[in-house]
């Protein structure tokens, strides 16, 4: 359905998820259902994913998460303004703990690829 490239159709089915990304992310097949929400969804819709996302009470697990770690890198990617900012306060503040993980280092590979790329 999100492939259809629909507007009214790809913000139904966000609007559907609200309140179940951050468990969703944690999913093998769900997760890439929020990838590509992420992806297909205009730049107000993105952002309320992204910051239910950082909002979540797991918000922190989700870095390290096998599944959600993608719809982390994509969130990085597509994010802008006070969500992408927000996003990167919450991979800052983790770091620690995501470079003794396998999926968090992916991440963090992302994150200090797209600093370099903005300094």
């Amino acid at each position: 359905m999100l492939g259809l490239d629909i507007p009214e159709l790809i913000e139904l089915l966000v609007r559907q998820l609200k309140g179940n990304f951050a468990a969703l992310s944690c999913n093998k097949y769900a997760s890439n259902v929020v990838e590509k929400c992420l992806n297909e969804s205009g730049e107000e819709m993105c952002t309320r994913i992204v910051m239910e996302l950082v909002r979540s009470p797991n918000a922190s697990m989700l870095l390290v998460d096998p599944y959600a770690n993608f719809v982390i890198q994509s969130a990085l990617k597509v994010s802008t303004g006070l969500a992408h900012d927000c996003l990167c306060g919450l991979i800052s503040k983790n770091m620690s703990s995501m470079r003794t993980n396998l999926y968090g280092k992916k991440i963090l590979e992302r994150f200090e690829k797209k600093r370099v790329n903005f300094a």
